[in-house]
């Protein structure tokens, strides 16, 4: 009866071992087809969240610098609204020209030549450059030139004075090359005003 019994019990721990191994092979098939997907999906779904919430964050971020920049520029437009600094339309051009030869016969300028030139349109501003040329004394060069800076909007690119010789008086000849600044525009043509 013990030999039986120890065949019953072989048969039994092989039967065992048959079911342990198809329970492990069972148990590893669940987990690999069934638990680890799950688990992966857990996973990813987790570092989505993650960068979900690093994106929602940085939008956070961005839309407080969004408001903080639309405050500077309210505050900077605000500012230029207040500038007394109007700029003429460009399609002044022949009223500026005006301005500058009456200023230059104020001061005792005898303007020889005035020619503007093509301008150039900018965002901000448009400027014209113009070149005038005559003669005058040096005082009364001196006081053009800082009417011409105080009344209209230019910056001088060029200046070339030079002494007259043959005249009696101190009398000097002059070419300037200015940059006018007007609001931006198109000019038609120059004899448009």
């Amino acid at each position: 009866m013990k030999q039986h019994s120890e065949a019953t019990q072989r048969k039994i721990r092989v039967v065992n071992g048959i079911g342990l191994g198809t329970a492990i092979v069972l148990a590893s098939l669940a987990f690999w087809f069934g638990i680890r997907p799950i688990l992966n999906e857990r996973m990813d779904l987790r570092a989505k969240e993650q960068e979900l919430a690093s994106e929602k964050q940085m939008f956070a971020e961005l839309r407080r610098s969004l408001r903080e920049q639309r405050k500077i520029l309210q505050h900077l437009e605000e500012q230029i609204a207040n500038q007394p600094l109007r700029l003429d339309p460009v399609g002044y051009l022949n009223r500026t020209l005006f301005k500058i030869t009456s200023m230059a016969e104020d001061g005792d300028i005898r303007i020889s030549q005035v020619d503007p030139g093509k301008n150039q349109v900018g965002v901000h501003y448009s400027t014209v450059p113009i070149r005038i040329a005559g003669n005058g004394s040096f005082i009364g060069l001196s006081k053009f030139l800082g009417q011409l800076h105080e009344v209209l909007d230019t910056a001088v690119l060029a200046f070339h004075l030079e002494r007259n010789r043959s005249e009696s008086k101190d009398e000097a000849s002059f070419e300037a090359e200015f940059l006018w600044y007007a609001a931006p525009g198109q000019l038609t043509r120059v004899g448009s005003n």
